[in-house]
C-alpha cells in the first residue's frame, strides 16, 4: 500500500504559519507595502505600455512592410503640421 501525506487545509496551514512566528508583525507588512508599492504600480505602468506599444507596432509594421506607408511620408507629414 502507497504512503500518502494528509492534506492541510489552507486555514491549518495559516495556523501553523500564526505559530511559528513565519508571518511579518503588521508593522513590518506595512513597511513591506510603503517599499514596494511604488515598484509594483511601475510594473503595472510599464506592463500596459508594453502592451500599447506591441498594438501599435502591430499596426503599422504591415503598413510600413506593404509600402502603404513610408518613414519618409510620416516624417514629411508631421514636418508640415509643424
Amino acid at each position: 500500500m502507497k504512503y500518502t501525506k494528509p492534506a492541510l487545509s489552507l486555514v491549518d496551514q495559516a495556523d501553523l504559519l500564526i505559530s511559528r512566528g513565519m508571518l511579518p508583525t503588521p508593522a513590518i507588512a506595512r513597511r513591506f507595502d510603503d517599499l514596494t508599492g511604488p515598484l509594483m504600480a511601475k510594473i503595472k505602468s510599464n506592463s500596459k505600455e508594453s502592451k500599447s506599444l506591441a498594438t501599435l507596432r502591430d499596426t503599422l509594421l504591415p503598413k510600413l512592410l506593404s509600402g502603404e506607408l513610408s518613414k519618409t511620408k510620416t516624417y514629411v507629414e508631421k514636418e508640415n503640421r509643424l
